[in-house]
């Protein structure tokens, strides 16, 4: 069965209630500036009747924006005391994926031969690192993804966030691009051997960290 080296973004279900409160909280405030701006337009914008009308259409409004801003403020503080578990929750599902694609490099390069290893390198590295790509890829983009579903805002935790729980940029190193360096050192080393022993190196060839 083929591996899918991708991530998702995790329902947050904590927020899906009060979602669903908000989303028909803000239909029905659009929905009373429209009939509040029909009338208007009907009567005229400067008539005793649409004055009266407006008052007190414009104290329903009132009324109704204050609410959701109240729904919003507890969204925000539901948000608060759960985003860290979900962050997480994202980030060792990647970390499954990665070592599963880490479990098959091994796979094909472990306790193999210098000539596989280097023919291997050849012919696997590029798939397996783009592989790698799609998957650091998919992690970014669900992780932006959950923090705009969670609505957070607080600057030090979106840079929080950002440093600690994005992956790649500079001086990222993942684990498969940890290993493969490992295979280009042990590669590398093992020829500078063949080299200076004249192609009868003293040592069988393995991958070392």
């Amino acid at each position: 069965m083929t591996v899918e080296y991708t991530v998702t973004t995790p329902e947050v279900k904590e927020l899906k209630e009060i979602d669903i409160n908000i989303n028909e909280l803000e239909k029905e405030l659009d929905s009373l500036v429209e009939k509040r701006d029909k009338k208007a337009l009907a009567k005229g914008k400067y008539s005793l009747e649409t004055f009266k009308a407006n008052k007190e259409a414009n104290k329903d409004i009132e009324d109704l924006e204050k609410v959701i801003a109240e729904a919003y403020q507890e969204r925000a503080e539901i948000a608060d005391s759960i985003y860290l578990n979900y962050i997480n929750q994202l980030r060792n599902e990647t970390n499954r994926k990665e070592a599963a694609l880490l479990s098959e490099t091994k796979e094909l390069f472990d306790n193999k031969g210098f000539a596989e290893v280097t023919a291997l390198l050849g012919t696997e590295t590029t798939r397996l690192l783009q592989l790698n790509g799609q998957l650091i890829k998919s992690h970014n983009s669900s992780m932006k993804q959950l923090v705009d579903v969670l609505g957070i805002k607080n600057k030090n935790i979106l840079d929080n966030v950002k440093r600690e729980y994005y992956k790649g940029g500079w001086g990222y190193a993942s684990v498969l691009g940890s290993y493969f360096h490992d295979v280009k050192r042990s590669v590398s080393n093992y020829l500078d051997e063949i080299i200076r022993l004249n192609g009868m190196p003293d040592n069988k060839f393995e991958i070392k960290k």
